[in-house]
């Protein structure tokens, strides 16, 4: 009975990788060209290939053979010592690019897998507050909004707490445990910590 419950699971996740692959979008030549200059950093070409009609979402190969979207690549890339990248982020969003996913492939102990990422996420891997607003000003309704807001507070990111907790995010929703309260105590930041007291924030969930 377990055997057979675990090639039901694996078919399901069979299926359902499979589906994402059908609707995965692929591009060609102007992405290709799209994604280059986005990783040059080079803010007039990728201006100039948008309004050629390139697509900011669409997959082409990339490095070490992956596939990717330039508007992955631009927020995977986002770095203070890069501030260019953020008008690239906008430029991308006024030209169509999905403020909610962002696609491309990644690579794990010899295994590609298509990925579907949350824009908000990667970015706060290395937080950006300019492409936060960004991201909220094009209609992101934030899925993963929670942590979002704990990094932010890990990271002592106080105009991106207030960002997402005006655009609504759940102040005392938690991530491992953690809520956003928790991680500004964490933190010892007073200003974080005074600012989600007072929007109801509690140290548990």
């Amino acid at each position: 009975m377990r055997s057979m419950r675990l090639v039901l699971v694996a078919l399901v996740i069979a299926a359902l990788a499979i589906s994402s692959c059908d609707k995965a979008p692929y591009g060609g030549e102007k992405e290709s060209a799209l994604i280059a200059a986005t990783a040059a950093h080079d803010v007039a070409k990728v201006r100039a290939l948008l309004d050629s009609g390139a697509n900011p979402n669409r997959m082409v190969k990339f490095e070490e053979g992956l596939y990717q979207s330039p508007w992955r690549q631009v927020l995977r890339q986002l770095r203070p010592k890069h501030p260019e990248d953020a008008a690239i982020v906008k430029a991308m969003l006024q030209a169509g690019a999905d403020p909610a996913v962002a696609w491309g492939e990644g690579q794990a102990l010899s295994r590609r897998r298509l990925h579907q990422d949350e824009p908000l996420l990667i970015v706060m891997m290395n937080p950006n507050a300019d492409v936060v607003r960004l991201l909220l000003d094009a209609g992101l309704k934030p899925q993963s909004g929670v942590v979002a807001l704990v990094s932010a507070a890990d990271a002592g990111e106080a105009g991106i707490v207030r960002m997402l907790v005006e655009a609504g995010v759940n102040v005392n929703g938690a991530n491992g445990g953690r809520t956003p309260l928790l991680a500004a105590i964490e933190r010892r930041d007073a200003k974080i910590m005074a600012y989600l007291e007072a929007h109801g924030a509690r140290e548990r969930p």
